[in-house]
């Protein structure tokens, strides 16, 4: 048995098992609910970090940084992060990176040109009194050189590759041309060799101690 009910909201007729009041599936779809009320969080009066504007902030973040606009925020960052000193070949400002300057030992350059000028001679960092201006003896010639290439199988004793060799003295004294003294290297392995000489000069030694016994 159905019976003829009215939908208490929008009164249309609709046929039911009961008689019991009730809304329509449209009704029930089209009521809205009340939104939760937002937490209201208590907000107090300061300046902006950077150019002192007033500003308001939330009572939790009075102790950070608070800025009007990020324009302020990515200038605050920048001079935080850098610093004005003067090149020390020229004496020029700079505006440069902390972490940049602080890695240097010597200070900061404002160009190329005042990096070769200001570590050439006696600043460079492998300065030994001048005497890599001096020549090879005639005795390094390229019949010795040629030796010292077939005794290492024309490759690099360190990378193992087989262009552009060079010989390369262990001790750095160009003047020992003793065959221990010499070793087969590329060009890339014979400058990295100018770095940490002390350990490089042990390395080479271990591999050249092969060849003696």
């Amino acid at each position: 048995m159905r019976y003829i009910v009215k939908c208490s909201t929008c009164e249309r007729i609709i046929p039911r098992k009961t008689q019991r009041k009730f809304r329509c599936s449209y009704c029930r779809s089209k009521v809205l609910k009340p939104k939760p009320r937002a937490k209201f969080k208590s907000r107090i009066g300061k300046s902006c970090t950077y150019c002192k504007k007033d500003i308001s902030v939330i009572k939790s973040e009075k102790t950070k940084n608070n800025f009007c606009s990020r324009e302020c925020f990515v200038k605050y960052r920048k001079e935080q992060s850098r610093v004005w000193v003067k090149c020390i070949n020229c004496s020029k400002k700079l505006f440069v990176l902390k972490k940049v300057h602080a890695e240097k030992l010597w200070g900061s350059c404002c160009s190329k040109d005042c990096v070769y000028e200001f570590y050439s001679g006696r600043k460079a960092r492998n300065w030994k009194h001048g005497e890599d201006r001096k020549k090879y003896p005639a005795s390094f010639n390229e019949k010795l050189k040629n030796l010292i290439k077939e005794r290492d199988n024309f490759e690099c004793q360190n990378c193992k590759d087989k262009k552009l060799l060079t010989i390369h003295h262990i001790d750095y004294d160009k003047f020992n041309n003793d065959p221990q003294n010499l070793i087969t290297l590329c060009v890339r392995c014979n400058t990295l060799a100018n770095t940490k000489r002390e350990e490089k000069k042990l390395y080479y030694q271990s591999l050249i101690f092969k060849y003696v016994n």
